[in-house]
Order: C-alpha cells, then structure tokens, then sequence
C-alpha cells in the first residue's frame, strides 16, 4: 500500500501543539484506537488531519449528504485500491471490518471526515462502529480519526451513553491565535495592516486567506465579505450557525447584540434581549464551547468576586453583525459596496481593530513573563466615588499569579503618539484601585503599547527605568 501523501503538504503552516498529540497517540499501541477532531467549519480541521496523515498508511474518506448506501459504494471503490480486491459495502459495519483489516499486519490510519454526514437518515455508524471494535481489540493495528464540522454533533459521540464513550479521544481544533495566524498574511503584509487583517478575519484559516490576499484593506474588505453577490465569506456567518445551533434566532439576537459593543455583562444582555438569566446562560454556553463567545473575569478576582464580560470572540463573527447583519438590505442594492465601507465602516475601523490589539499585547506579555495574563476592571478609589469623580476603573493588561501583579500596562491603537496621561492616569487612579482591590503592585512593571510610538516624556520614564515601551515594531518583531 502506497503512503499517502498531502497534495498541500508544503504549504501546511503551524498547529504544532495538534499534530504532537496526535503523532504521540498514533504511536501508542496501547491508546484508544479512535480520536475524535472536533472544530469549527473553516479551523483547518481536514489540512491538520491530511498533514498528519502524510507519509502513513493511510485513507481519508469523505462523507457527504447523500443516503448512506450511496457513499458506502463511493468507499468501497475508493478503497480497492488499498485492499486490492472488489469491494461490495451493505453497511457501515462492513466499512468499518475492512478498514480494521487493512490493519491486521501494519499500522495504518482511517480518517473519515465529515463523520455526522454517515450519522445522518437514521444511521448507527457510532453504533455499528462500537461493535465491530469490540470484536477487533487486540487484532488490529488500525486507528481512526474521526471529524466533522458539526461540532455539537461530534460532542455528542463522547458524551456518557453514547456508543463511543469510553473508547474515544477527543481533539479540539481553535482558531489560531495571532502568531500562528501570521504565515497567512506575510509576506503580503507587515506592520499595522498584519494586525488589521488579523483584527477582521480571526484564526480561521479559510478567512485569513481570504482576506489576507494583496491589495488594500478597502479593497479584501469588500471583495471577501461586504458584495452580496460575488463575496465568498457574505454569508459565512449564516452558514455556521445554521449548521451547529437548532435555534439560531435567538443566537442572532445575542451575537448582534454583543457585536454593537466591545463587551457586555449577563445583566446587559438580560435587559437587551429580556431572555431570562439562566436561558441567557444555556446559549451563551453553546457559543463557547464553539468560540464564538468568550466569558472574561477581572484578573485576580475569585470565583464568588466573578462578574464576568461577555464578546463575540471570532473576529469575522463580530465585524459582520456589526456591520453586515443590520444593512443586507442596504449592501444588496448598492452595485458598489465602496462607498458604504467608506462611509460606514472605515471611520470605525480603529476603534475595531483596538479590541484584537489589546489580546495582541496579551499575548506578548504571555511569552515574555510566563504568567497568567488578562485585563481588570473594578471600583475607583472609595473617596474618588464617594465624591462622584470616578466610579469605576478598567485597565488593558495585568498579569501575575497569587494575587501579586507583575505587569499592569496600556495598550493604544490610535494614530497619535501615546501621551503621558496614559501613564499618568495609571498611577493615580487605576492602579490605587487595583490595590484596593488587595493585589499587590509593589513590584509590578508598567508596559505601555502603542501603535504610534510615544511622547517624548514617556521616553524619559522608560530610560529611568520605571517604565517600558513597547512599539509596533518591538511587538511584531516576536
């Protein structure tokens, strides 16, 4: 049987941390015999697989939506090849004896992709596929992958009660992060525009070439997500939900509601939308466990102190029920989507960008302190409240463990200079507060970030040592 081998192979970038545990599974002869690859539609979910794949014995079968009979004899002259004899495939039983065959002498790999299609019409494939492993345990070297795009769906093969329980492991397939994100947008691109293409597409693989393509923001902006007719991630939103969620209206409703603001409390949803708190909750769940929605809390804060801040965590999700959601009717009879991006998109666009920049900044602390990292906000300083100066304070970036702060900083995406009120404002009102708040700052290092560099008074801070600047440059040089 030839290896197989991954037509794209070359151009596959990243997803180290998938393909390790993937790899030392397969080597485990005593592991479960089946992994269950579970990731949004557009993750990367079939290049990550074929990418492993890649030089094993190996087939990758593809189920689609039509009856099961029929992708049933689509396999088994797929798989004549690695058998070597005519196949005549009646059940999901038969499909899963033969791949376990192929592994009678040798190792070798069945990845069947879009697993829920073979689900589907009131088929047993988890069903049948438990049984034919029980009678298999000990006798073959075979090893499955399963995955579909369904995420929902595919969960539930694992859940307790379900055929699989117990003989199954499961791989979760995220976005990725910037760093990994950046192969797609470089060379083409480099400085504030990586983090703008970044700020739009997410880790999506499929969104970041297409938006990561040459030319102007304007111009990816409208050609990939704004022209009704021709734009291929218009409705790529619509199509994700329609697929994982039995009641997407509601999750419309949230999204949207969430997308109008860069973050908002249960209290803010439950008025906005008038669903009942812990309905609220059930939905916002579903979103998480799909990363469509993340829940954050103030650094620091404990478990019974936790308020949390809901926002929509895909970045295409975000800008296109900011911005595409509420004007199809608008963006369907313009013949030009130019102007309306002009005019409705582009004097907003920093302010956009800002929320990705500041999880940028994030993540840089991250690498470079190896402690936890997240934002805070909370109550001003009593006498500050207390005189209706200031009631709350909210700060970028704090990272630190055990209730002792080792970075507080700013982060700023504007095309000014960073001025020294930022640093200011910090040191008299924001990190009194975080003390008040019993998190110990005496040995806290203040980072400031900024797109546009500094004042020259921040420059005088930064050479006394008190403060550290970090530019555009210093943060993409990483």
């Amino acid at each position: 049987m030839t290896p197989y081998a991954f037509p794209n192979h070359q151009e596959f970038r990243d997803r180290e941390r998938e393909l390790g545990a993937l790899r030392t599974w397969y080597a485990d002869a005593g592991a479960d015999p089946i992994f269950i690859v579970l990731g949004r539609r557009r993750v990367g979910k079939s290049w990550l697989m074929r990418e492993f794949a890649h030089g094993l014995r190996a087939d990758i079968l593809v189920c689609d939506e039509t009856l099961p009979s029929n992708q049933l004899q689509r396999f088994a002259a797929q798989l004549r090849d690695s058998v070597g004899v005519p196949l005549a495939l009646r059940s999901a039983a038969d499909l899963f004896e033969v791949l376990f065959g192929l592994g009678r002498q040798e190792p070798y790999l069945a990845i069947i992709d879009e697993f829920p299609n073979l689900l589907g019409h009131g088929g047993r494939a988890d069903s049948e596929l438990a049984a034919v492993l029980e009678d298999q345990l000990g006798r073959s070297r075979t090893k499955f992958l399963l995955a579909g795009s369904q995420v929902m769906t595919m969960d539930r093969l694992l859940r307790p009660r379900a055929p699989l329980y117990g003989r199954a492991r499961r791989l979760t397939v995220p976005p990725m992060s910037f760093q990994q994100s950046r192969p797609f947008l470089e060379p083409q691109h480099s400085g504030p525009e990586l983090i703008e293409r970044f700020a739009i597409a997410g880790g999506m693989p499929r969104y970041l070439q297409q938006l990561g393509a040459r030319g102007t923001l304007r111009a990816s902006i409208c050609r990939a997500v704004l022209d009704p007719l021709s734009a291929p991630l218009y409705d790529e939103p619509r199509t994700v939900l329609s697929m994982e969620l039995t009641e997407p209206t509601i999750h419309f409703t949230l999204l949207a509601t969430l997308a109008r603001r860069q973050q908002s409390s249960l209290a803010d949803l439950t008025s906005a939308t008038g669903l009942d708190r812990g309905l609220l909750g059930r939905y916002l769940n579903v979103m998480r466990e799909l990363f469509l929605v993340d829940a954050a809390a103030p650094m620091f804060s404990t478990a019974k102190q936790r308020k949390h801040r809901y926002r929509v965590r895909d970045n295409l999700m975000r800008f296109w029920f900011a911005y595409v959601f509420p004007n199809q009717g608008i963006l369907s009879s313009l013949r030009d989507v130019g102007p309306f991006f002009d005019a409705a998109i582009a004097p907003h666009i920093p302010e956009f960008v800002s929320c990705a920049f500041e999880e940028v900044c994030r993540d840089w602390v991250r690498l470079h302190f190896n402690t936890e990292v997240g934002s805070w906000w909370g109550l001003s300083l009593n006498e500050l409240r207390r005189s209706r100066q200031r009631t709350s304070e909210e700060i970028d970036v704090v990272a630190g463990t055990g209730g002792r702060a080792v970075v507080v900083g700013e982060a700023k995406w504007t095309n000014r200079q960073m001025s020294p009120q930022v640093l200011t404002e910090l040191r008299d009102f924001k990190i009194p507060a975080l003390e008040q708040a019993q998190v110990d700052t005496r040995t806290a290092q203040v980072v400031l970030f900024s797109k546009s560099g500094f004042h020259p008074a921040l420059h005088a801070e930064a050479v006394s040592g008190r403060v550290r600047l970090v530019d555009l440059h210093e943060l993409l040089s990483t």
